[in-house]
């Protein structure tokens, strides 16, 4: 899983919300890497089906989500356990308000790292149709709440990859 070579040493003991998680894998593999618990949200809820059948594991929980849906992720968003890392992995640039889930996430996770993939024509930002063609910087709006860029690597297909720390 290329450009998640550096996400592997952080997992053991921690708690990962895996956003738009599609069958689990990346979310199996953060169990695999000695993660204390996993929770993956998907749209797709054949997906989400999959992803429950690949990943049989008592340290894991895969939920229906529409993350365009901001009472769902709120709801998301307040689930226990508290996680300490986030991986929004190449889903921002398919939602209609990617600043909205972004700020929901964290300002009530307040997570430890941020993982993203972003399409590499436009590292650390987002513009898609799905959104509308609106410009969003990511890196700006993490830095805004309180993260900054720890290091950077390049993932399947040139996607960019970031991962973001709390600057505190």
């Amino acid at each position: 899983m290329k450009g998640l070579d550096q996400l592997w040493p952080k997992v053991p003991g921690k708690r990962v919300l895996d956003l738009g998680c599609a069958e689990g894998l990346i979310s199996a593999q953060c169990l695999i890497h000695g993660a204390e618990f996993v929770t993956g949200a998907e749209l797709v809820k054949g997906h989400v089906d999959v992803a429950r059948r690949l990943v049989v594991d008592d340290r894991s929980a895969f939920l229906h989500c529409d993350l365009n849906d901001m009472n769902q992720v709120t709801a998301l968003a307040n689930v226990t356990p508290k996680h300490t890392i986030v991986l929004m992995l190449a889903i921002l640039h398919k939602l209609q308000r990617p600043d909205l889930l972004v700020r929901e996430i964290v300002l009530r996770r307040r997570p430890e790292l941020i993982v993203l993939r972003t399409p590499e024509s436009t590292p650390g930002y987002v513009r898609d149709e799905r959104s509308g063609m609106r410009l969003f910087d990511t890196t700006a709006q993490l830095w805004d709440l309180g993260y900054k860029v720890d290091s950077t690597a390049t993932g399947h297909f040139e996607e960019h990859v970031s991962y973001f720390v709390r600057r505190d």
